[in-house]
């Protein structure tokens, strides 16, 4: 009984951390099967599933919007950090300026009612800096996740998530550096506990994340329980094919993509996109 509780204690909170595209999604579903609370206020709270993410975000509508005020309090005109201009060191600097509100000191002390709780947001590249002093150190620990420059941009551009890809390759690379470099000076300044892992480790070492992931939350995780799905990763060679499909897609008639998918078994669709077919069966359950 008294190693049981031992444990019990030991369990920790989770922040994740990433760019979006990186696995932070995988990741979070993996902490809500371990029944981690990701949103206290509704279940409407909860962003919706779609093609892009057909297995869920697990992010909090009101998460997101706390994290884009506090961007905006530290000067940041946009609602987030990816799909606009690139966020200034000046903007980032004030982060560390600003005091926690009432508001999101009460936000974080509901979710402390409902322990473990898993934190997503693409924002907290940025905002952690400002959160983290209101955390218990003891109670709470960071996942980074990383995942290849290359491998984000493709993901973008196959979801035609254009406008951050404007600039081209080498500025949309400075930006990935920009968020995860942002995590890690956090990460030094307040002695924060993380561990990091790489997108690629979940697709060619379930067991060796999982027994990261484990040690480290003071839970008790499986390969089984990450839901790799190979098939979704845009690395892999039908997720290229799909991506040039889509960017020659782009200059058909909407005519003529009718035309199209009228004449294409759907069966051959799912299988260049198999996200759809997920987003489809998971609709449909």
């Amino acid at each position: 009984m008294g190693l049981v509780s031992a444990r019990m204690k030991a369990v920790r909170n989770a922040i994740i951390v990433g760019m979006p595209r990186s696995g932070t999604s995988l990741a979070a579903a993996t902490f809500v099967k371990k029944n981690y609370h990701v949103a206290v206020v509704t279940p409407s709270d909860l962003l919706t599933s779609n093609e892009a993410n057909p297995f869920g975000y697990w992010e909090a509508k009101s998460m997101n919007n706390h994290n884009a005020a506090i961007l905006g309090a530290a000067g940041f005109p946009f609602h987030d950090t990816w799909m606009f201009d690139r966020i200034t060191p000046e903007h980032v600097k004030n982060i560390y300026k600003l005091s926690p509100l009432p508001e999101h000191k009460a936000y974080l002390e509901a979710f402390e009612r409902h322990r473990p709780w898993v934190w997503k947001d693409p924002r907290f590249c940025y905002t952690l800096a400002y959160w983290w002093p209101m955390m218990d150190p003891r109670t709470t620990g960071v996942l980074i996740l990383r995942r290849d420059r290359a491998a984000i941009f493709r993901s973008f551009d196959r979801l035609d998530w254009r406008r951050p890809l404007a600039q081209g390759r080498e500025d949309f690379y400075a930006r990935i550096d920009d968020h995860l470099a942002a995590a890690m000076d956090a990460i030094r300044t307040f002695d924060i506990p993380y561990i990091e892992i790489d997108y690629d480790e979940f697709l060619n070492a379930p067991e060796q994340v999982a027994r990261r992931l484990s040690d480290f939350f003071g839970i008790s995780v499986t390969s089984a329980d990450l839901n790799v799905r190979p098939e979704l990763n845009h690395n892999y060679w039908r997720g290229r094919l799909a991506g040039v499909l889509r960017t020659l897609m782009r200059a058909v008639p909407t005519r003529a993509k009718r035309l199209v998918a009228r004449i294409v078994p759907q069966f051959v669709i799912e299988a260049i996109y198999p996200e759809k077919k997920l987003a489809r069966t998971i609709r449909d359950l």
